[in-house]
């Protein structure tokens, strides 16, 4: 099974001129802005603000982001900042906004060296926020790591109620810090169950797209204890322990659960089929693969006064946080 894309375009951006002066510009702008009488206190912040990206290109990490349009070096720190804006919305906590921004630098100096090719299209299209300046500040140059290495930092939107084991959804790979916890208030996110209909020929189309997955018949009788299999109109369905779709069986071919869901834009391959005669319903719990931080649990943990390191040590067990020197 194909290593799932976590991080979703760990992308890059561009450099035809200078970006690191337009992004001072765009720093700044808030200060300029508000630097009119009335606005004193919005004009503090804004220097604030300014203050600590300043200081955050400071270190000896960079990003490169190579696009069509350039190549532009940006310093890892600053990276992280605006890679945790599009990731996590104001809405969330400060601790779960550190937690999601060790693990989005552990992504980052996966690779030996201390400059990181990446290729991000969205680098740079919104300014700074200080919010999440200051995440990023507070956590300088820490990250997870597992066996003296930094760690996969899966994370997600939000569970079906419990997280996924590694050992399962990804057998090939070896990742025994990420097991399956649970995550008894996700379902309080709006996002915990949705409904969507898909008509029976468009999925019969997609379904053969996907469907080159080879479930040897044999392999089925001895499935691991922690996976369930189940039979319903006319469908096979092999789940892992938290309840999401492995593999699926539909007209004598499999497909991995994970292709299905992305194939038919489900939020989640935790999903219970009611078929008809015109269409088909996917009743799915949970925003995403399931595997490692869920966002939502997160922040539900930072609200009940857990601090970023227990976040971490509660959906990635055995890990050890480190910092770059």
């Amino acid at each position: 099974m194909n290593k799932l894309r976590v991080f979703q375009n760990v992308c890059k951006r561009r450099k035809p001129f200078g970006y690191g002066s337009l992004l001072l510009f765009f720093l700044l702008l808030p200060v300029i802005i508000t630097g009119l009488p009335g606005n004193i206190k919005r004009t503090e912040e804004g220097a604030e603000t300014l203050m600590i990206a300043e200081q955050l290109q400071e270190g000896h990490y960079t990003v490169i982001n190579e696009t069509a349009l350039g190549r532009e070096e940006i310093p890892l720190e600053l990276y992280v900042a605006d890679k945790l804006m599009r990731t996590m919305g104001e809405e969330y906590e400060e601790e779960a906004l550190k937690a999601q921004a060790v693990l989005l630098r552990a992504g980052l100096i996966s690779d030996e060296g201390m400059s990181i090719t990446i290729s991000d299209q969205e680098y740079g299209k919104e300014m700074m926020k200080k919010k999440y300046l200051m995440a990023v500040a507070q956590t300088r140059g820490i990250y997870p790591e597992y066996d003296g290495k930094p760690i996969y930092g899966a994370y997600f939107e939000v569970s079906d109620g419990q997280t996924r084991s590694a050992s399962e959804l990804l057998p090939s790979e070896n990742y025994p810090y990420l097991v399956s916890v649970p995550c008894e208030r996700d379902f309080l996110s709006p996002e915990y169950a949705k409904t969507i209909s898909v008509g029976k020929k468009e999925f019969e189309v997609a379904f053969e797209q996907i469907s080159k997955t080879v479930v040897e018949e044999e392999n089925l009788k001895d499935i691991g204890e922690n996976r369930k299999h189940e039979s319903k109109e006319g469908m096979d369905i092999i789940r892992d322990s938290a309840g999401y779709v492995l593999f699926i069986r539909y007209l004598d071919a499999w497909a991995e659960g994970e292709a299905l869901r992305y194939a038919l834009n489900l939020p989640s391959a935790s999903f219970e089929i009611e078929e008809d005669s015109d269409e088909i319903l996917f009743r799915c719990k949970g925003a995403g693969h399931g595997l490692g931080l869920s966002q939502f649990g997160a922040n539900e943990m930072a609200l009940e006064g857990k601090d970023y390191i227990e976040i971490l040590n509660y959906f990635f067990q055995g890990i050890t946080l480190t910092k770059i020197e």
